[in-house]
């Protein structure tokens, strides 16, 4: 590795010894590892701009408005969705399970409403974003129109086994086992509502594989086993689950963009509508 150049070094060193880089009387040094936030500024860039031109709230912004254009009631859940994959797509299943009560019940409540609501906020979504998405779910079911909600971020993957897959693969497949369950435990996700979770990377690549990202229902997991998928989960748990989808509905459920040349992180879509109003 090359060494940096002296006047390089110099002006670091010089940098150091600055007033808001000396912590309790004593420089910091640029030999430290150690951060110390600036108090005050030591030069004026009045003729510096930074302009930001692409981040994952501009992505939701824009994916927001065409969902608006066509038709659909908006809701942008999160910019920072972070956390394990498996975790976020149970998340967005019983989100699926929430609005599908709040369409049923309306201004009204029940007991599965209050529950769904209740699984929600052992999620960590908090009381107040709830209220919000269920007055977005309120106004848009009076004019019939379906739910988008909107979500951004990059969760991870534990690595448990040696398949084939990434994060949004992997999150897909963890919202499609937790759908299926919510349905065969009783929830309606499928006959009175039409339910679809999208989860992708904006740069059209998902791990070491050619999908970006993969679509996620109520049904998949049923269809799975229907085509002799005995065992769905033992490819979450192998996180082997670009190898699931390629298998499933003759892989029509991946998604691949191709590569986009751009990366604000990935995207989450979950679509959900009354097939009772349609």
């Amino acid at each position: 590795m090359a060494a940096a150049p002296e006047s390089v070094v110099r002006l670091l060193r010089d940098q150091a010894h600055l007033p808001e880089f000396v912590k309790n009387g004593e420089s910091i040094g640029v030999e430290h590892v150690a951060a110390v936030e600036k108090q005050q500024s030591s030069f004026s860039c009045e003729n510096a701009q930074n302009i930001i031109i692409g981040s994952n709230v501009i992505a939701l912004e824009a994916a927001e408005r065409v969902a608006r254009d066509a038709g659909f009631g908006t809701f942008i859940l999160s910019s920072e969705i972070v956390g394990d994959a498996e975790t976020v797509g149970d998340m967005f299943a019983q989100l699926a399970e929430y609005v599908c009560q709040v369409l049923r019940c309306g201004t009204g409540a029940d007991q599965a409403l209050e529950l769904a609501e209740a699984e929600l906020i052992r999620r960590g979504i908090s009381m107040q974003t709830i209220t919000a998405l269920r007055r977005v779910v309120g106004e848009s079911s009076q004019f019939g129109r379906p739910i988008c909600i909107l979500g951004a971020g990059e969760t991870t993957v534990q690595v448990r086994g040696s398949g084939t897959g990434g994060r949004c693969q992997q999150m897909a497949l963890s919202a499609a086992l937790h759908m299926h369950q919510l349905v065969s435990n009783g929830a309606d996700l499928e006959r009175d509502f039409r339910v679809a979770f999208l989860t992708a990377g904006t740069d059209g690549q998902d791990g070491p594989t050619n999908a970006a990202g993969a679509l996620a229902d109520p049904g998949l997991i049923g269809r799975a086993m229907k085509s002799s998928i005995m065992d769905p989960e033992s490819f979450l748990k192998n996180n082997d689950a670009y190898n699931f989808f390629s298998q499933v509905d003759e892989g029509c459920n991946l998604l691949k963009t191709g590569l986009t040349g751009t990366n604000v992180m990935d995207v989450q879509i979950l679509l959900v509508s009354d097939a009772r109003s349609s």
